[in-house]
């Protein structure tokens, strides 16, 4: 296994929250592997917590413990522990770093800096920490972690640039620290890991995907998904530990596994499978080109270019290797094809050992470009391995309009007259990324969700990459692999993805969003259809934002309609169309009523609530009402949350039933609040009518609902709102005014 790791260009070894066998550290003495051993706790808050009252049964922790030093019997085991783990391997040479555990959030850190500090006296040959991440005491040698307290982040993503660090954070601590869990994207599984079980354990939760994906006609693509969320894997992984690379004041890299976890609702997280075998998503030498002892590095404003500027980037190189560099490094811009763009050399040639160091300037004028191309910077040190290499796209400059035939239309719903155009010949390209479809469409935006879907729940995607048909001709002008990569990042922000599950196995769309393996449903967000005569190209990117990569990717659907090979196979009927794609209109925005004058109902959502910051069952003693009248109401579906700001129902779905009076009339007024800006939207469906509900941004939108006597013949009035994209929705306050 640690022959594994050096293969890839790692000399550490955290072992999370245990020590290992003896075995172990000799393999690690010979091979030249850190290790981080640890006195086998992990004790963090949501452990000491009912986490099966707030619905996540899964992750109780029997018998509630106590964090540590707040449990006099479980705190002597633990202090005996630390011991013995020193006493016993000691004088392995590879034994440089010792931690009491996990992310020990909710100890007493006062008596774990005693007892750390009693460690360090008996024996202070390696360098000693508290806790992994939480918090940092006085006595700690080091810090890995993904927080500072007080100053913020050790990692995370900052959109499609490399221009930037983490300086600002690291350098603000007098002690070494280490990112901590690094690289948390999820792959997809083969199924023909399952065959790989052959003891006690089985892979039943594989089993259970592929039975989900055979129904959704996705069985078929388990390879060709691992390949595409695998890539953008990789990909996530080179942008986060480069990150790393370029801030002087990091003291290094604990990537979360290169392995697969079956824990904790599957982290398939790794560039390997649970078994340490490749995935082959990457290769030893591929990996090494950004995780060596000597690495190039490229600073760049963006990944997307046009034809009209001038592509410039600095260039640094980093030096962890075991003695003085002495080279010349050279640089070369190339396209697919490797013929050579520009070249050059830097002047810097002499770099001392653990330095970070600034080559120069990489410049060349795009102007001389007509035509939409994948380039690649390549920086290598002559007569070495090391060598690393970053892609980046030139898109023609756009400014005019598409040329559109008579017979063909860009259009944004598929209202009564787009249709009657489809049945009778003629052909649309669908700019779908704001048609809100409810339960039918799914965000289908450029950054994977992390960990795990069913044990982080709410994150507002559900996707884990994107397959597309690299050679099919509606890319012709538009270069991209099978997989998304950063000329995907700008158009996916608020693009869409809908779920096809209904259409034939052999169906394929054009972009396949990658659904989480949990789910499996066949995505699409650019696909055609058959419809009546007429042919339709749905995408579900936004065409007319106006930057560079939508401009083209624009231009490349268009020129494929105009073309004949534009030839849909796949027919579908108006009806199930619909369902897909409704012409659903957007909520207009109401001013919120002034008076009550006329009000029986008023009530603030989870105003009442002490806790803060958890989402709770909802119980009407947590809501203010401040007005009732012959009416009574009930959250049937959703949560209630109350944080420093604001407070709400809460849910990707949500559910209100109010009970009124029989053939009651009036309006009822709902105030819906997007807390801290997360681009919240969804589909409101009141009284059976829909409607979408857009960006609200945190001060909130009022909406209203005229209410006939049809609404209320039956006594009650139901509004259910589901969340499109965003976390979820939030319901602040509704009232209810009789006419």
């Amino acid at each position: 296994i640690f022959r594994i790791y050096k293969q890839y260009g790692l000399n550490h070894v955290r072992f999370h929250s245990w020590c290992p066998p003896e075995a172990a550290f000799k393999a690690a003495n010979r091979l030249g592997i850190y290790i981080q051993a640890e006195a086998s706790i992990w004790i963090d808050w949501w452990m000491s917590t009912d986490m099966t009252e707030r619905g996540r049964p899964e992750m109780d922790t029997k018998g509630h413990p106590q964090g540590l030093g707040y449990d006099s019997q479980r705190d002597s085991f633990v202090v005996r522990e630390m011991n013995r783990v020193v006493d016993h391997y000691g004088n392995h040479p590879s034994f440089v770093m010792f931690c009491i555990g996990n992310e020990l959030g909710n100890a007493d850190f006062d008596a774990m800096g005693e007892w750390i500090t009693n460690l360090k006296t008996k024996d202070p040959r390696r360098l000693y920490a508290a806790s992994t991440a939480r918090k940092i005491n006085d006595s700690d040698d080091y810090s890995a972690t993904h927080f500072l307290q007080g100053i913020g982040s050790t990692r995370g993503l900052r959109g499609a640039r490399t221009d930037w660090d983490f300086e600002d954070v690291y350098n603000k601590v007098d002690i070494p620290v280490i990112a901590h869990e690094i690289g948390q994207w999820p792959v997809y599984p083969r199924w023909i890991e399952i065959d790989k079980y052959t003891g006690v354990l089985k892979a039943r939760n594989f089993e259970e995907f592929k039975t989900v994906a055979e129904k959704n006609g996705i069985v078929h693509q388990d390879i060709d998904f691992s390949k595409a969320s695998g890539a953008l894997n990789q990909i996530l992984y080179k942008y986060e530990i480069e990150s790393f690379l370029r801030t002087r004041s990091c003291a290094g890299v604990q990537l979360l596994s290169m392995q697969d976890y079956q824990g904790q609702g599957e982290a398939l997280i790794g560039w390997l499978d649970a078994h340490w075998e490749s995935k082959e998503i990457t290769t030893p030498d591929h990996f090494r080109m950004h995780y060596n002892t000597v690495v190039p590095l490229l600073r760049m404003e963006k990944f997307v270019w046009t034809n009209r500027e001038i592509f410039k980037a600095k260039a640094q190189l980093t030096n962890y290797g075991r003695s003085f560099l002495k080279a010349k490094c050279r640089w070369e811009i190339v396209d697919e094809e490797r013929n050579v763009y520009a070249t050059g050399s830097f002047k810097k040639e002499k770099f001392s050992r653990g330095s970070l160091t600034d080559l120069g300037e990489i410049a060349m004028d795009l102007r001389d470009i007509d035509e939409a191309k994948q380039l690649s910077v390549i920086i290598s040190v002559p007569g070495t391995e090391f060598i690393n290499r970053w892609d980046f796209w030139v898109f023609p400059d756009h400014p005019e309009q598409v040329e559109l035939p008579q017979d063909i239309s860009i259009e944004k719903n598929l209202s009564a007259e787009v249709v009657e155009k489809l049945i009778n010949g003629g052909s649309v390209l669908l700019d779908a990324h704001e048609i809100e479809s409810g339960e039918w469409s799914v965000h289908a935006g450029f950054y994977p969700l992390y960990w795990s879907l069913t044990f982080f729940p709410g994150q507002g995607k559900t996707n884990i990459g994107l397959l597309l048909q690299e050679k099919h001709p509606a890319f012709s002008l538009f270069p991209t692999s099978f997989h998304s990569d950063w000329q995907w990042e700008s158009v996916s922000k608020d693009a869409k993805g809908f779920i096809l599950n209904d259409l034939p196995k052999n169906y394929l769309p054009i972009a396949q969003p990658i659904d989480d393996f949990h789910r499996n449903n066949k995505v699409g967000s650019v696909f055609e259809l058959k419809v009546g005569k007429g042919r339709l190209l749905v995408c579900g990117y936004n065409l007319e934002s106006g930057l560079p990569a939508s401009n083209q990717l624009k231009r490349s659907l268009v020129e494929y309609m105009k073309s004949p090979q534009f030839q849909p196979e796949q027919a579908v009927a108006k009806d199930w169309l619909l369902k897909i794609l409704p012409d659903v209109p957007q909520i207009e925005k109401a001013e919120g009523p002034e008076e009550l004058s006329g009000a029986i109902l008023n009530v603030k959502a989870g105003d009442k609530l002490k806790e803060l910051n958890q989402k709770m069952e909802w119980q009407a003693l947590s809501d203010e009402v401040g007005l009732q009248k012959d009416v009574r109401y009930q959250l049937v579906r959703g949560e209630v949350l109350k944080n420093e700001s604001v407070s709400g129902w809460i849910g990707e779905s949500l559910e209100l039933q109010i009970d009124c009076p029989h053939g009651f009339l009036g309006t009822l007024y709902v105030n819906f609040q997007d807390r801290d800006n997360k681009n919240r939207s969804g589909i409101l469906e009141f009284e059976g009518r829909k409607t979408r509900l857009g960006d609200h941004g945190d001060e909130g939108l009022w909406v209203k609902f005229h209410i006939m006597r049809e609404d209320s013949n039956d006594g009650k009035l139901v509004l259910k709102a589901s969340v499109n994209t965003g976390p979820d929705l939030m319901i602040k306050e509704i009232l209810l005014i009789k006419e």
